[in-house]
């Protein structure tokens, strides 16, 4: 089970239904537990657990599933970045290494993706080593000349 701020996530390796009932009732019993629906100070005294989100089926057991922007895949046994969000941070880091500086805003978010990213790498957190020392300088202008270890990170991720 994963927790990711209102995200609950659980992952079971079997085909048992009564595996899989069990482990949807304690899913649900611990967001009750953590959650309780009366303990809720001004947002009433609604249900934590989303029916919305059951309807449009988040709720499901299934092989291949949609989760934070991953795909996990069971039956191949594979964890995928979506397609999508890969090809849009491969140009946000291409069109990076064509400037000479950027913005601390533009900076911060891209290496927010990479770090999202980096959960699927195994050297993913090492990749972010030098960008994280820059975020901790909090300048208003990242400069990225040819020398510069926050270009060779960027050119490390490309």
């Amino acid at each position: 089970m994963e927790v990711f701020v209102d995200e609950f996530c659980t992952m079971v390796q079997t085909k048992d239904v009564k595996v899989l009932n069990h482990m949807l009732q304690s899913l649900l019993h611990t967001i009750h537990y953590v959650f309780p629906p009366m303990a809720m100070p001004g947002l009433g005294s609604g249900d934590p657990i989303s029916e919305r989100k059951f309807l449009k089926g988040e709720g499901l057991w299934d092989v291949r599933k949609e989760i934070l922007g991953w795909l996990f895949d069971g039956a191949r046994r594979l964890v995928d970045l979506l397609t999508q969000k890969l090809d849009d941070l491969i140009n946000e880091v291409e069109d990076i290494q064509r400037h000479q500086a950027i913005s601390f805003k533009c900076f911060k978010k891209v290496v927010g993706q990479l770090r999202h990213a980096a959960i699927g790498l195994p050297v993913g957190k090492g990749l972010c080593t030098p960008l994280n020392c820059v975020i901790t300088i909090h300048r208003p202008i990242v400069p990225l000349s040819k020398s510069s270890p926050v270009r060779a990170a960027f050119a490390d991720w490309n």
